[in-house]
């Protein structure tokens, strides 16, 4: 962290007592807080997180006066320590983490079509996505598919990615979908998911001149 954020004085003591109030009085410090530091987290984090959009910026100070709120509630924060080391580092954190949940959607997005094209083995949907990829079709292809999966509902959305993580049986599908988000989907409507996304992505492919 850079020297700036180091060389705190302490708190006023309306927002310190505050802190240590009522929940209504910690919600007001918490404003204070953000209001005196907002705009100087905004420029500093632009300037130490690289490649980070204006709205993740935001989100990630958001996020940051969260947590302290929380640490305030659970009487994890000590008031008699400056603040602002802390308020900058928690938003540095959160803005690196936003970045790098993004790179990893990216890159799962930029796999997903592949990776369904994969999952379809054996089909003639898999022979044609195959063809696609041979073709050099395969990045508009993803494009429009990605699209596509992005307007289901959303338990073929939860059947589309544990498809693209290799999962291919219903039965499969079905216990794969309730250990990750405890949704229960059955049988019949993961192969009704499997056949629309079949279906989609042989009219994708189609349309390109894939057969």
């Amino acid at each position: 962290m850079p020297s700036e954020i180091t060389d705190e004085t302490d708190l006023d003591i309306e927002v310190q007592l505050g802190l240590l109030g009522t929940d209504a009085e910690k919600r007001e410090s918490i404003r204070l807080l953000y209001l005196r530091y907002r705009e100087r987290l905004m420029c500093w984090l632009e300037r130490a997180v690289s490649f980070i959009p204006v709205d993740e910026v935001a989100t990630a100070i958001n996020d940051a006066f969260v947590e302290i709120y929380t640490k305030a509630v659970a009487n994890e924060l000590n008031v008699d320590r400056p603040l602002r080391p802390l308020i900058f580092t928690v938003a540095y954190r959160r803005a690196v983490d936003g970045v790098r949940k993004r790179s990893a959607r990216q890159k799962k997005d930029d796999e997903f079509a592949q990776e369904i094209g994969i999952a379809l083995h054996g089909s003639d949907v898999g022979s044609a996505w195959r063809t696609c990829c041979s073709e050099d079709l395969a990045e508009r292809v993803s494009t429009e598919f990605r699209a596509f999966v992005r307007t289901l509902p959303q338990k073929q959305k939860l059947v589309a990615e544990a498809m693209a993580d290799g999962i291919v049986t219903d039965p499969e599908i079905v216990k794969d979908i309730y250990r990750r988000r405890r949704e229960v989907v059955s049988a019949v409507e993961v192969k009704g998911a499997k056949q629309a996304l079949k279906k989609k992505f042989r009219e994708i492919l189609n349309k390109k001149g894939i057969r």
